[in-house]
């Protein structure tokens, strides 16, 4: 079995070098850019510049700031020039060359970074669905949970969802940020990989954008694990991450901040969704035992 799986993700990689090598050339961010910061802006780091999910993040972090404006008086927000993968978003906080990013909560990241525990899509980051060849829809149908762990599922190489799903005994198959964004869909259509665990909030999304087309939600599962998504801070300005925190709890407390997760695209996907019969898998999440916090 190890040896059939490194021949595929041998044979992974090099369909993608086919495929993606001049995306890659251009959408790979210069680990040597030189980012010259403006006194007294908050800049925050993003996977991608083109998912409504990355804006959707981008909107409820300015929303925490602006709620907090009283307390903790105005500010500036910009971006970081340069997407990036989430390893290098990590280092580029530790660092000092920015100030805010958004991931799944892990005990190294916790340590890295300073969390902001606050449960950004309310515990449905780990429900996810599948993306898959529109002329595989049926191919699904009637598998149990040993036989969806014989598929061959794609995630990203840094995502702590490869580690969860290789732990429950999938096999998985992982690429990096800037080939799976281009070219899932051309993997799906080759039936090189046969399907895209994708959280419920994210995959309807996915389905518009130019890249994707062909593809499909996968109509009969979904895998449910525990994950959450936090803001993680710059470590040298715990300030941030209590403003953060105070403006997310203060629209929790208002409302404001449901409005506004229900007026996200998303979340209304994801309701759909999760009204949908299907078979649930719930899996374990072996990285952390932390329980669902503030939400």
């Amino acid at each position: 079995m190890a040896t059939l799986l490194s021949r595929q993700i041998f044979s992974l990689n090099a369909l993608f070098f086919v495929f993606m090598s001049a995306v890659a050339s251009a959408q790979h961010p210069d680990i040597d850019y030189q980012f010259q910061r403006t006194q007294g802006t908050i800049y925050y780091t993003v996977l991608s510049k083109t998912s409504p999910t990355q804006v959707y993040f981008i909107h409820l972090l300015e929303f925490a700031l602006e709620q907090s404006r009283d307390e903790f008086g105005g500010f500036e927000l910009s971006d970081y020039p340069v997407p990036m993968d989430q390893a290098r978003q990590i280092k580029t906080l530790q660092s000092g060359d920015a100030d805010v990013m958004w991931t799944m909560t892990t005990p190294e990241r916790e340590a890295a970074l300073l969390p902001v525990k606050f449960a950004l899509l309310q515990g449905m980051l780990g429900k996810r669905v599948f993306l898959v060849s529109a002329e595989n829809q049926d191919a699904f149908k009637n598998d149990s949970l040993e036989i969806l762990k014989q598929r061959l599922a794609i995630q990203g190489l840094d995502w702590p969802d490869t580690t969860i799903l290789q732990a429950n005994g999938f096999r998985v198959s992982a690429v990096p940020w800037y080939e799976w964004q281009f070219g899932i869909a051309k993997l799906l259509l080759s039936d090189t990989v046969e399907y895209f665990p994708r959280s419920i909030v994210e995959a309807r999304a996915e389905l518009a954008l130019p890249y994707n087309q062909g593809l499909a939600v996968e109509n009969h599962h979904m895998l449910d694990y525990p994950a959450f998504i936090y803001f993680f801070v710059n470590p040298a300005k715990p300030e941030l991450q209590q403003r953060i925190l105070h403006g997310l709890q203060r629209g929790q407390a208002s409302g404001e901040l449901q409005v506004l997760f229900e007026s996200y695209p998303g979340y209304k996907d994801a309701v759909k969704l999760l009204s949908e019969e299907r078979t649930i898998h719930r899996l374990n999440n072996p990285l952390t035992q932390v329980t669902a916090p503030s939400q």
